[in-house]
């Protein structure tokens, strides 16, 4: 468990921190075994982090309909 968060942190800091401050120097590369093992989970042309969304929708995204929200520090 401690030694899980320590490796963890080891690393993020040379996956991400060290090759920015390094001038792009990566340390830990993914062996080319393992990626003709494991196809990519993302196909050639998608991106990541956003789901298909909405179809009906005309800007893309994904929508809710959780209601018009409050906004927080106002009276």
């Amino acid at each position: 468990s401690f030694i899980g968060i320590i490796v963890g942190h080891l690393y993020f800091f040379l996956d991400k921190v060290y090759p920015a401050t390094n001038g792009g120097q990566r340390l830990l590369n993914t062996p080319q075994w393992l990626k003709n093992l494991v196809p990519d989970a993302v196909p050639k042309g998608a991106t990541r982090g956003e789901g298909p969304g909405n179809p009906n929708s005309s800007k893309g995204g994904s929508s809710s309909s959780w209601g018009r929200g409050n906004r927080l520090g106002t009276d």
